[in-house]
């Protein structure tokens, strides 16, 4: 560890003066270095000049602090370059552990304290694993547990069997919302988790009706779209249906359309519903509803920071689109149009507000996957070739750092898969074949929470809804 001089450094008091004097002055670390090497024959890193006393810090690109002098060399003709973050020091850059203060270690180019052992590239007792490094979500998360660990799971069945989850969300206190049916009472439901998986409440929708998407309002009202299936009436074919639940669990305002069922719903910032519903767009505010064409079937919806809201349509081999609105209003025309890839998925937004979608291409010997990258303006930040065999996307989440998930199926096993910011693998994990998932969310620590079913043992085959949550 580099000594830093100090007042037990051997110099004499006029030495000493003269010293905090120049500090004063110059702050040059080219110059330092030179006057404390021949003047005092010691060895001071240039890193540690702006803690010797007398020397001025500024803060922020392009202060402006009330020192001239200090702002000068001794031609009066440099600024000097002032470190707002002085290597060696906590959460400053570092190369190796020897540049970084006492207590402190040197991980990813910064220094940090490390009080256990994890970082250090061993798997030492205690550790699930150790690359090296203290980055979340990369395969072996900072606190040294593997990505992808099951933090918590629960299922439940809401009739006797035949339950199933096909929907996840989570609000901003972390409780989970999931919806799905049951299939022996041929009705669909909502419940509300605590953040470590209880129940907090349960509701039925009505007699006959499916939910198809779920989306969180910014109260953290819980709103539902699906579709009736009337034995007898609408048949398989099915028919709007949109619900509000409040946080508490009771029920709120109710739509019905005489239309095509809801495939997508979002929840813009000012508490608007809009649903994709076949080949439309619909927007249910307090006062009207209306409706406008896309000319495509909705395949996936989300609402974005400004208050409006993106989808994407397409879902046949040709050809796809992706539309951005702003608030909704009456006949809206979109801010943009752009094509895209075939057979769209599922979308998400970062916290940037780049648009990440997923999709698949169908081919004669399996499938092959993509995923793209868009910026708010529309622009093409990058498209991937996921090289998929035998397996198709199925959901799609980003995180707080904009690292996807994507849940995977194929005949025999559903996968989560992440990515990175950039679209490369990062690791993958596969639940055991009995427990099948549906759909993702995030939750505030970059937790992975999914829904899905489950096979119960018995002396006859049935299902339960499954929900479980999973580290970065």
């Amino acid at each position: 560890m580099p000594e830093k001089i100090g007042s037990g450094s051997g110099q004499s008091e006029p030495i000493r003066t003269w010293l905090r004097l120049m500090a004063g002055r110059v702050d040059s670390g080219a110059f330092w270095t030179a006057v404390l090497c021949l003047g005092v024959g010691c060895q001071v890193p240039i890193e540690l000049v702006g803690e010797i006393e007398g020397t001025t810090t500024m803060e922020g690109e392009g202060s402006t602090a009330d020192n001239e002098d200090a702002s000068e060399t001794d031609g009066g003709d440099e600024t000097s370059e002032v470190e707002d973050c002085p290597t060696g020091a906590l959460d400053c850059p570092c190369a190796s552990d020897d540049m970084c203060e006492e207590g402190l270690v040197c991980a990813e180019g910064t220094c940090v304290v490390l009080t256990t052992d994890c970082g250090n590239g061993t798997v030492d007792q205690g550790e699930d694993c150790d690359d090296g490094n203290l980055t979340d979500a990369d395969g072996c998360n900072a606190d040294c547990s593997a990505s992808g660990a099951m933090k918590w799971s629960t299922s439940f069945v809401i009739g006797q069997e035949g339950t199933v989850a096909s929907l996840v969300a989570v609000d901003s206190t972390d409780a989970v919302v999931v919806a799905g049916a049951d299939f022996e009472l041929y009705a669909g439901y909502v419940r509300k988790l605590a953040a470590t998986g209880e129940e907090v409440w349960t509701q039925a929708l009505p007699d006959d009706t499916f939910p198809n998407d779920l989306a969180i309002a910014p109260t953290d009202a819980v709103f539902v779209g699906g579709a009736y299936y009337v034995p007898g009436g609408f048949g398989d074919f099915g028919s709007y249906w949109a619900g509000t639940f409040d946080p508490d669990g009771s029920e709120g305002a109710v739509h019905d359309v005489n239309w095509d069922q809801i495939g997508a719903v979002a929840v813009t910032g000012d508490g608007t519903l809009v649903t994709g519903a076949g080949p439309r767009f619909y927007a249910h505010s307090s006062n009207e509803s209306w409706h406008w064409e896309s000319n495509e079937w909705v395949v996936s919806m989300a609402a974005t920071a400004d208050g409006g809201f993106v989808a994407v349509t397409g879902v046949d081999v040709v050809d796809s689109q992706v539309f951005r609105y702003g608030t909704p209003a009456a006949e809206p025309e979109p801010q943009w149009v752009i094509e895209g890839p075939p057979q769209p998925v599922d979308l998400a937004l970062d916290d940037a507000g780049n648009l990440v979608i997923v999709g698949h291409n169908t081919l004669v010997n399996g499938t092959t996957g993509w995923l793209r990258k868009l910026a708010p303006d529309g622009s093409e930040l990058w498209l991937q070739d996921l090289g998929l065999q035998n397996e198709s996307p199925v959901a799609i989440a980003v995180d707080s750092n904009a690292r996807i998930v994507v849940v995977l199926e194929s005949e025999t096993e559903t996968k989560l898969r992440k990515y990175d910011s950039a679209g490369s693998p990062l690791w993958t994990i596969t639940p055991e074949p009995s427990r099948r998932i549906r759909d993702a969310a995030i939750d505030s620590s970059d937790g992975i929470v999914v829904a899905g079913s489950m096979d119960l043992a018995g002396p006859e085959p049935s299902g339960a809804a499954w929900v479980a949550c999973f580290s970065p």
